[in-house]
Formats: structure tokens, sequence, C-alpha cells
């Protein structure tokens, strides 16, 4: 049910001779040209290379200059902020970008990614259903419903309420037996029987 994988810090690169240092060598270059040139594509490479810091640094820097750009860079910093374990600081980017527009397109993705990093990284299941509940009602028809559905039972799984976190799994199994969470959802279930819950018929 977590979807807050356990993040390990990049290892340092191995030695590499010949093509493949060349191969690396181009690669580096390729991240200082981005980050110079302070672009989103840049700061998205960094990102995938997972140098969150100066990934930051270019998203505050596009932020600050404001224009078209700024509300992707603003969620590219939170992602990095996750990528650093700061979470906290994650969900305030987050929640700024949301409160700032309430209308806008993406707020269900917003909603989804605060719900999440409060309810399993920050370990927080309770304000994290703060964010689910305004996702089912705002975003009736978001394309994010079922898997908010399947964190929202998590989240009652995280805080040891099995009965409660079988009885929604068992409906999202049933309303959604071909989605790719259900086999997951289903061993949920086993662990929730496991500890004692029982159905509710």
């Amino acid at each position: 049910v977590s979807p807050g994988k356990s993040l390990v810090s990049p290892t340092a690169k191995p030695m590499v001779t010949g093509d493949k240092a060349l191969s690396s060598a181009a690669a580096d270059k390729s991240l200082v040209a981005a980050v110079a040139t302070n672009t989103l594509a840049g700061a998205q490479a960094l990102h995938r290379a997972k140098n969150y810091v100066t990934a930051i640094d270019a998203c505050d820097t596009i932020i600050a200059k404001g224009g078209l750009e700024e509300r992707a860079a603003q969620k590219l910093k939170a992602q990095c902020l996750c990528g650093l374990q700061r979470y906290p600081e994650a969900v305030t980017c987050w929640t700024a970008l949301l409160e700032r527009d309430l209308k806008s397109a993406d707020n269900d993705d917003l909603l989804l990614q605060i719900g999440r990093t409060s309810a399993f990284a920050m370990t927080n299941p309770v304000q994290g259903r703060v964010y689910y509940e305004r996702l089912f009602k705002e975003w009736p028809n978001s394309g994010l419903m079922q898997e908010a559905q399947y964190q929202y039972a998590g989240s009652f799984f995280v805080q040891q309420d099995y009965a409660t976190a079988m009885a929604l799994l068992n409906q999202f199994v049933k309303e959604n037996p071909n989605h790719n969470l259900a086999s997951k959802a289903q061993q949920y279930i086993a662990q929730c029987e496991a500890k004692g819950a029982k159905v509710v018929v």
C-alpha cells in the first residue's frame, strides 16, 4: 500500500574506461550545459540523474523568473525535495500551487501527491485522508480516482485500522477487478485478515 518507496542515496560512480568513459564525460557535460541554461529540461535531467540539490537550484531560478515554466518547476522542485526525504517542504510546495489556482487542471494530481506523501512518507494518515477526500469531492471524474481510492484504503492499514482498510480494499477490488492494483489490494486484504480483521457482510 505504501507508495513511499525507500529512497537510496546515489552511490559513487564506478570507474569506467574507453568508450564508456567518453560516454560518461559527455553525459556530465550535458548536465553542466543544462544547468547553465537553467531550463526546465535541464532541471528534469538533473532530477533523473538524482542530482536533487542542483536540480532544486535550477528550479528556483526558473521560479524566480516566472513565466510559463514556473508551475512545472515548482512541481519538479517538490519531487526533488521528496528525493532528499524533505517531505514537509515538498508538501508546502504542492500546497502553495494548489491554493494559488483552485481550478488548475492538475490539482487532482497535487491532491494525490500531498495525500500520499502525508499518509505514507510522513506517516500521517489522518492528514493524508484530508487531501484524498478533497480529491474525491472536487474531482469525481479524475483519471487518478482508482489510485487515490487504493491509497486511501492503505492509509487505514498504516493506522492499523485493519477492519476499515479491508472493507475499503474489498470494495476497491469489487469495483475495479481488472485494475492493475487489484492484485496488490488482494494481498493487503489477506494481511488484514491475518491481523484479525473480519469481513463485514
